[in-house]
């Protein structure tokens, strides 16, 4: 894990209250420590995506090369999340599906 994603996903844990096991300032003095209690808490409370939320409910969508869904957001949600000729198709779907969700 670098130390950019350490931090994200240890701000993550703190604010949904995921962090179980918590980080105190002696951590700090262990670093090895401290990233595995940050990989296991991520690995146990991983982020949730309006794609993983889609794939709940519907397991057996397609899913692209790229681990995207293969399904166009208006299609879904409207015209109105399509910003259509301004973005490639699939950096929208992208954008879109990976957006994280409450």
């Amino acid at each position: 894990m670098d130390a950019v994603k350490f931090l994200q996903e240890r701000d993550r844990m703190y604010k949904s209250g995921a962090a179980t096991p918590c980080i105190g300032l002696e951590d700090y003095y262990d670093p090895e420590r401290a990233v595995k209690i940050v990989e296991a808490g991520s690995a146990a409370h991983p982020r949730k995506t309006r794609q993983s939320v889609f794939l709940e409910n519907y397991p057996y969508a397609r899913i692209d090369s790229q681990s995207v869904l293969h399904v166009c957001p208006a299609d879904v949600y409207g015209n109105n999340v399509c910003p259509g000729e301004k973005e490639i198709c699939y950096d929208c779907r992208r954008k879109f599906w990976m957006q994280e969700v409450k």
